[in-house]
């Protein structure tokens, strides 16, 4: 992603990835920023941005195992959670001074260690074939996903000067 380039899609696109039977939604965030941001804004905004998309190319690079053999969608929910710890870590450590995006950076890290835990507890369910632990898993998950587009739009629309 360039300074005040476009990323990986304009405006919030959602990116649905096949969890098994369950999809959670990713959101592709922009930084069309204007040149009347200052720079701290559109430095603390494509950092932001390019975490969370990076992590979003990391699970579309993998989704093709969503929906694959037992072990294949264990060793993808497994990297799943994975790259969420670790956009969640990465966000952690991004240098946000702005208090709005940091505030926003805060909420998707949370979400993003809740999409770890539950594709964590998801290929344990998997694994073991406990139906119901994979249902709550997978329930989780889609609860997550709906909580994402708020979030990512917030943080497309600050990023954006709106």
């Amino acid at each position: 992603m360039r300074e005040g380039g476009v990323s990986l899609a304009r405006g919030a696109k959602r990116v649905r990835i096949a969890r098994g039977a369950a999809v959670v939604g990713i959101f592709v965030i922009t930084a069309g920023l204007g040149a009347a941001c200052g720079p701290s804004r559109v430095t603390e905004c494509n950092e932001v941005t390019g975490i969370v998309n990076g992590g979003l190319k990391k699970l579309e690079e993998s989704s093709a195992k969503a929906d694959a053999t037992k072990d294949e969608k264990i060793a993808y929910l497994r990297s799943m959670a994975a790259t969420m710890d670790q956009v969640a870590a990465d966000l952690s450590k991004a240098k946000t001074t702005i208090t709005e995006l940091k505030s926003f950076s805060d909420k998707y890290q949370t979400l993003a260690k809740g999409v770890a835990q539950a594709a964590r507890e998801r290929s344990e369910a998997v694994d073991a074939s406990d139906v119901q632990k994979d249902e709550k898993a997978r329930d989780a998950l889609d609860k997550l996903a709906d909580q994402e587009a708020p979030i990512v739009n917030s943080i497309n629309d600050f990023c954006k000067g709106g």
